[in-house]
């Protein structure tokens, strides 16, 4: 940034006054000027264009009266031939604006044909020019045709029918004549047809005058020039449609505006259309012809500034030695007092203000030497607590980190900033925002500082380079502290979360490796079972034979829960969600289990929902959660119990229950039941063995259809477990299955489940 002295300041503000001033109001005088000089000129073109079209208006309303008079005489309708010659002939000598004009019959054919230098022998035959189509088609209409420049002189062709006489005729507007009737062809008698010359036309109104330097020429309904001053440019160029007023005028909008001309020059411009023709008078003037006044306010203005400029300049080279000198005396001790020699005396012997000044730096200089000596020992004591800190921090194996209200990190010891690889100083002023992206439930997390308390937030995840961490944080939130608005303490999780993993992923490999020695059991057993020796065995041999497949299957099913816990604590069991009637499911369910049920001489009874209901849900993993809730109820109730399935609807859900009338469930129980691997105590002095797995990986499969699972019981009455499913709806079915991530016919759980 450009740094400015007193001196340059000073002139400047001399120049803003005296200038200022005087600069607006010569800009104001101006402005005013231009507009009274346009609105003048404006005013001046707009008359001078209406009075050029009135001329030529004039002109060929007068040479079309001149034709329809003629055209509506005796000798003319009747074709009386030598009559005509003399009247046409009389017509051409005192009209010299006429140079032909021509009787011409019904056919097309000229009867009578006249020139300034008298009757024309040779006649032609003109049924096919625009002046005889055009005023034969237009049943009565007068024709003007456009301008043509012949040997360089404009003509205009004007022609008239000859129409049947009637006491309503209007001789001065043939168009108008008989209103109301069409004219057919036998009204039509005739054309008189005319050539004139506009050269006296043209040169009026080219002669006509704006201010020093504008001018006014015509164009037709195409852009097209017929009449300019310049005869040089109306030859070379015709058309100037896209000339500013040219294009306004065939737009039809009229307004007076700064355009340029056809030569390109910048003008003021005004049109006006002329009535009897399709054609437009153009007025222009320069706008350096029309602003030519305004060049002396500018030069008086111009002359007064530089002036004003050199006094202002005068005045701040005096000022400036009156106030400079002391200034930098003062500015000069003021540089050695803050070098520390605070014993130094600014010699400024002013009696005014600087002087004052001067006095207040001198004894300001032995007033700053003590504060100095003080501010060192404070600084001493403030270097010693600050180590100590800085020793407790490091000691402590959590991060430490201290924020300002902005966000900003005020402190931080070594552990936290390892977390992101980075070392302490290299944070201490930066963003905590923009370094520690916290993420909670993959989406992100901001700590809130505005409220003073005690916070705390787990399962926070800090991915940094290609690695997560998994924290977990305790904020404190202060109040009266000036730079600190917060201080966090972090706790790293991640050596627990990974020796969880490999907790998981060792029960994992276990259970897949049991697998395959398990399947060779179950295959001999099933090759003994099947072979026809099997007949010769004992009935010992055949319970010791089922006794082993009954444990083989015990052994695949704990192995298979634990499989699928295992995927349920990593998150990859899934669902696939679909149309599927849930009466069916219950139905198939209850029919499978009802053998078991009877082998304990207990009642398994259904009660399906009043009507077919279709719920979005996994048909395999909704069976195997209705398998084990049923499964569980024949096993913990007594014989010649109770048990009971149904299902109804409640508002968008479908609520299924299971109940039962056996020995219950204790109160303090229920809260972990779903839990993995629990066990009411009871259950074991029932006989009742299983690894308390089921009923954890049924809820997992209903989360996952975002649905609830429970349970209600009292001790000796019995218990009725419940679940809940969304009714299926076409509409959101589509986004939820988008959503979901499907696998291959491989939905994490398998036939088998062990008890609750």
């Amino acid at each position: 940034m450009t740094r400015f002295k007193i001196g340059q300041k000073l002139l400047a503000l001399l120049l803003a006054v005296s200038l200022g001033p005087l600069v607006v109001v010569t800009l104001f005088l101006v402005n005013s000027a231009q507009h009274k000089l346009r609105t003048d000129a404006v005013n001046q073109q707009k008359q001078a264009a209406i009075n050029a079209a009135d001329r030529v208006d004039t002109f060929l309303g007068d040479k079309t009266d001149i034709l329809i008079f003629q055209s509506q005489t005796s000798a003319a309708r009747q074709f009386d031939i030598p009559n005509t010659n003399l009247n046409l002939a009389a017509l051409v000598k005192q009209d010299r604006d006429i140079q032909r004009v021509s009787l011409v019959d019904k056919t097309g054919m000229e009867r009578v044909a006249v020139d300034q230098n008298g009757l024309i022998a040779k006649h032609e035959n003109v049924s096919s020019s625009d002046p005889f189509k055009s005023a034969t088609f237009l049943a009565g209409k007068e024709y003007i045709g456009p301008v043509q420049y012949v040997n360089g002189k404009p003509h205009v062709v004007i022609a008239v029918p000859l129409i049947r006489f009637t006491e309503q005729q209007d001789l001065t507007h043939l168009s108008t004549a008989e209103f109301g009737t069409y004219r057919s062809a036998d009204d039509i008698q005739g054309v008189m047809i005319a050539d004139f010359s506009l050269a006296n036309l043209w040169q009026s109104v080219l002669a006509t005058k704006i201010g020093s330097d504008g001018y006014a020429y015509v164009v037709d309904d195409k852009g097209n020039l017929i009449a300019h001053p310049d005869s040089a440019f109306l030859s070379s160029h015709r058309d100037v449609s896209r000339v500013h007023e040219v294009a306004e005028f065939l737009a039809s909008q009229n307004s007076a505006d700064i355009g340029r001309s056809e030569k390109g020059v910048p003008v003021l411009a005004s049109y006006k259309a002329i009535t009897r023709s399709s054609w437009g008078v153009i007025v222009e003037e320069p706008t350096a012809s029309v602003f030519a006044s305004v060049n002396s306010i500018y030069r008086i203005g111009v002359g007064i500034m530089i002036g004003v400029a050199i006094v202002a300049i005068v005045c701040s080279l005096l000022f400036r030695r009156q106030l400079l000198v002391p200034i930098q005396l003062i500015a000069a001790g003021a540089m050695r007092i803050g070098r520390g020699d605070f014993r130094y005396k600014i010699p400024v012997r002013t009696n005014d203000e600087l002087g004052d000044l001067a006095h207040s730096f001198n004894s300001m200089g032995g007033s700053l030497e003590a504060f100095v000596h003080d501010l060192q020992k404070r600084n001493a004591s403030l270097s010693e607590e600050r180590r100590k800190q800085s020793s407790i921090l490091e000691s402590v194996s959590d991060g430490i980190i201290a924020i300002n209200k902005k966000g900003e990190i005020v402190l931080i010891n070594a552990p936290a900033a390892a977390l992101i690889g980075k070392k302490p100083a290299d944070l201490t002023g930066a963003s905590f925002r923009e370094h520690f992206i916290l993420m909670v439930n993959e989406r992100p997390f901001a700590l809130n500082v505005t409220r003073a308390g005690i916070y705390h937030y787990d399962d926070l995840v800090l991915p940094y380079a290609d690695k997560l961490s998994y924290l977990e944080l305790v904020v404190a939130v202060v109040e009266d502290m000036q730079d600190i608005a917060a201080i966090i303490t972090v706790h790293d999780l991640t050596p627990g979360r990974e020796l969880e993993v490999m907790k998981l992923d060792f029960v994992a490999i276990a259970a897949h490796e049991l697998r395959t020695p398990l399947t060779v059991v179950r295959g001999y057993l099933d090759l003994v079972n099947s072979s026809p020796e099997i007949s010769r065995l004992t009935v010992m041999n055949l319970e010791y034979l089922q006794r082993a497949q009954s444990g083989v299957s015990q052994l695949s099913g704990l192995i298979n829960n634990i499989l699928n816990v295992s995927r349920i604590e990593r998150g990859t069991l899934h669902v696939n969600l679909t149309k599927v009637d849930l009466g069916e499911i219950l139905a198939r369910a209850v029919v499978q289990q009802r053998v078991s049920a009877v082998l304990k001489q207990q009642h398994l009874g259904y009660a399906p929902p009043k009507e077919q209901t279709f719920v979005a849900a996994d048909e395999s993993a909704i069976n195997e959660v209705v398998t084990n809730l049923i499964n569980n109820a024949i096993k913990y109730t007594p014989e010649g119990g109770h048990i009971s399935v149904a299902a109804e609807r409640v508002g968008d859900f479908v609520r299924v229950e299971v109940g039962d009338d056996g020995q219950g469930i204790p109160d303090g129980a229920k809260a972990n039941l779903f839990t993995k691997f629990y066990r009411v105590e009871n259950s074991m002095t029932t006989g009742n063995r299983g690894t308390g797995l089921g009923l954890f990986i049924s809820k997992s499969i209903i989360s996952l259809h975002h649905g609830e699972i429970g349970v209600v019981s009292k001790l000796g009455e019995g218990s009725t477990f419940y679940f809940t499913l969304p009714l299926y709806d076409e509409r959101t079915q589509h986004n939820v299955n988008k959503e979901s991530e499907e696998l291959d016919d491989i939905h994490g759980w398998f036939p088998k489940r062990t008890n609750r």
